[in-house]
């Protein structure tokens, strides 16, 4: 009997083009991103609608928020370590129906607590989604790609949400704010069959577990067409337990407690602002007398400039040190959102919001590349997972604050205005992250 020929699996990943089939796999996972941008924003753009609908006060909205971010910060606690127990392709598909599942139990909501419930919902379907998808899309990728690709598809997220604000603004008198939560939800779930037929789970995935060993190769065969893989025998020499484990102790350790607590302030003070800006916005427009879906497209402005903002500062930040670009941003965001509330009603709302989003927003895809380059390999999956972590609760702070900020007392457009001083703290912070780095950030290429 003939031996099989037996090939090294990273290797056949690592050098062969990225061809037809993992392109096409790529902008699927795109697509899919790109609907969760769109899930998670939505309810910024419908809320003036949902406050006359369901008669919600303004701490009643926060709770709304904080629901959504809230089941995202919990389930991204648990996606990781789902994609490893279960696969990246299975908790995908799942994630993928719960969100869509709940958009649609949010549109046929008849009271609060229903409404609760399936935001909850829908930030635990995304939150799960997010990790199983860039880990699938991760193992997929050439090292020499893998910065650049994930970047990319992660740019899905803000596209999201800039349709979000198009979508509402267009077709809210149509549809009213129920259909556009239906949209949210029929639409991701119609794609799961695009999902299940085309992408493979990760070859790397199943090599590292016998049980699953001997799918490598038909898995193999749908990443590369003509190849033939079917009789062959891959060898991996991955091993997701080598190295030591870091502690979270080790983070504060000699020049990187400077870093880490650089990077942890960053990350809560922009993804504060950002969402108490992306889901307030519309509700400081409709304030001011103008109606729920022209509210929605000109508050999209916001997520433009954010995603032309993103790539931006992925190219920025190739050539200039952090300190340089994300503390001149930061500062300039700032002082954009104090003049947001200025120029509300004026022609110059527009530019000045995308000019905010740019500087508050944009840099965010750019914190992940920094926290991903500013770590040894043994620490860095720590690094990057509390900096992540520290995100996600600054999103859910910013994202609930404001109506409590309400109730106390407080105006909106001074709410708006005192977004100035985490984005100062954040450009602080950028400056102080200087003393652990040397250099621009390698967004070019990843490691293994």
């Amino acid at each position: 009997m003939s031996k099989l020929p037996t090939l090294d699996l990273v290797e056949v990943i690592e050098q062969s083009p990225l061809g037809f089939r993992r392109l096409v796999i790529f902008f699927l996972i795109f697509l899919f991103i790109t609907i969760e941008g769109f899930d998670t924003a939505a309810i910024g753009f419908l809320v003036p609608s949902m406050v006359k609908a369901f008669q919600l006060s303004s701490t009643e909205v926060s709770g709304l928020f904080a629901a959504g971010m809230g089941g995202l910060l919990l389930s991204s606690f648990v996606g990781g370590m789902l994609c490893d127990v279960y696969g990246r392709k299975r908790v995908s598909v799942i994630s993928v129906l719960i969100f869509g599942v709940a958009c649609i139990g949010v549109a046929l909501s008849k009271g609060y607590t229903e409404l609760m419930l399936w935001r909850f919902a829908t930030g635990a379907g995304i939150g799960a989604a997010l990790p199983a998808l860039s880990t699938l899309c991760a193992e997929l990728t050439p090292a020499r790609s893998r910065s650049t690709i994930l970047a990319i598809v992660f740019s899905g997220f803000l596209t999201g949400s800039v349709l979000a604000g198009l979508v509402t603004g267009a077709y809210l008198h149509q549809v009213g704010w129920e259909g556009i939560m239906l949209i949210g939800g029929v639409v991701p779930i119609a794609m799961i069959v695009l999902l299940a037929a085309w992408m493979p789970e990760s070859p790397r995935y199943m090599a590292l577990r016998p049980q699953r060993a001997a799918e490598v190769p038909a898995a193999m065969d749908r990443l590369f067409p003509g190849r033939e893989f079917t009789r062959t025998d891959f060898v991996s020499h991955e091993n997701p337990q080598a190295g030591p484990k870091a502690r979270v102790t080790e983070l504060f350790r000699g020049r990187f407690a400077a870093v880490t607590l650089a990077l942890w302030g960053m990350n809560f003070t922009v993804l504060l602002s950002f969402y108490t800006i992306a889901s307030w916005l519309p509700s400081l427009l409709n304030l001011g007398g103008i109606e729920p879906a022209q509210a929605s497209k000109l508050a999209s402005s916001f997520q433009i400039g954010a995603l032309i903002g993103s790539v931006s500062t992925a190219l920025a930040l190739r050539r200039l040190r952090p300190a340089v670009w994300l503390g001149t941003v930061f500062v300039l965001g700032g002082l954009t959102t104090w003049g947001l509330t200025a120029a509300v009603g004026t022609p110059w709302f527009v530019p000045v919001t995308l000019l905010s989003g740019f500087c508050v927003a944009g840099p965010v895809v750019g914190l992940q590349a920094v926290a991903a380059s500013v770590y040894p390999t043994y620490m860095r999956g720590a690094g990057v997972d509390w900096a992540a972590t520290l995100s996600r609760v600054g999103s859910l702070t910013g994202a609930s604050m404001v109506g409590i900020m309400i109730s106390g007392g407080l105006a909106m457009p001074d709410i708006f205005r005192l977004m100035l001083v985490p984005m100062l703290l954040a450009a602080a912070c950028a400056w102080f992250l200087q003393r652990g780095m040397s250099g621009p950030v390698n967004m070019g290429a990843g490691g293994h």
